[in-house]
């Protein structure tokens, strides 16, 4: 494997070096659960070689040359409270699930969040895209801004209690229930969404205001029991009927969720 990794045991730090993907580094293990009448069935557990210091690493550093990580490839790490990824375009399923204590993720360049990369990651406030290093991530405002964000899998960020405010302003789809039960969020911006899933704010008591694109698609219980019952649109700039000043301003409509089902 192209995919190095080493552990700080002074400073808590797991370092992972190399290059593209990590797929090649994650082993994928079939073991024999149970019999049955055409022989013994299998279960498909992914293990990476790092996981013997899930339950100690607190920081970690991933080289800006590794594209992609992999699924369930840091799941369950108990102590992780800081994760930078400086050169991650993709997040794969379950990536950090699980991880209650991470707080902190840098991550500039992700375009990809796959399928509860960040669920249950009950702690999680701060997830930024400015560039790796230029700031103790500690003292950054608890605000979600990922520019580069195209897609958001479902359940991404179920359960991520402590978010308060995301920005995706170029961010297309987003997936099934994936704020659900984000506690502390007041507002998201996703106003080049066409796309959002069945319940993706359901029970978000505080949210107050969400931006989409005019025309996006909104899945049943999309804000079901959170603390707004409309979405605000904001036009197409794209469009050619947009070329005068008047119809080139933020429009607002308001959808009754006891009538629509949103």
């Amino acid at each position: 494997s192209s995919i190095r990794w080493e552990y700080d045991e002074g400073l808590r730090i797991l370092h992972i070096d190399g290059k593209g993907a990590m797929g090649d580094a994650i082993k994928t293990i079939r073991v024999e659960t149970s019999k049955t009448q055409s022989g013994y069935s299998e279960k498909t557990i992914r293990n990476a070689p790092w996981e013997v210091v899930s339950s100690e690493a607190e920081i970690l550093d991933i080289s800006p040359d590794i594209s992609a990580i992999s699924t369930t490839a840091f799941m369950n790490f108990k102590n992780l409270r800081e994760a930078y990824l400086p050169g991650v375009v993709s997040i794969g399923v379950s990536a950090f699930y699980m991880c209650e204590k991470l707080e902190a993720v840098q991550m500039p360049n992700v375009r990809i969040i796959g399928s509860s990369a960040f669920e249950c990651c009950s702690s999680l406030e701060r997830l930024l895209a400015n560039n790796p290093y230029s700031e103790d991530v500690r003292s950054a405002k608890p605000k979600l801004t990922l520019p580069k964000v195209m897609a958001i899998g479902n359940f991404a960020f179920r359960n991520c209690r402590k978010l308060a405010s995301i920005s995706m302003p170029n961010c297309a789809s987003v997936g099934d229930y994936a704020f659900m039960w984000c506690d502390s969020l007041i507002e998201a911006n996703l106003q080049s969404a066409t796309q959002i899933g069945k319940g993706a704010f359901r029970q978000c008591p505080e949210l107050r205001k969400v931006r989409i694109l005019s025309g996006a698609t909104v899945g049943k219980g999309a804000l079901a029991r959170s603390g707004i019952s409309w979405f605000e649109y904001a036009v197409d700039r794209s469009s050619s009927d947009t070329a005068d000043s008047t119809t080139n301003q933020d429009a607002l409509v308001f959808f009754d969720i006891e009538t629509t089902g949103i």
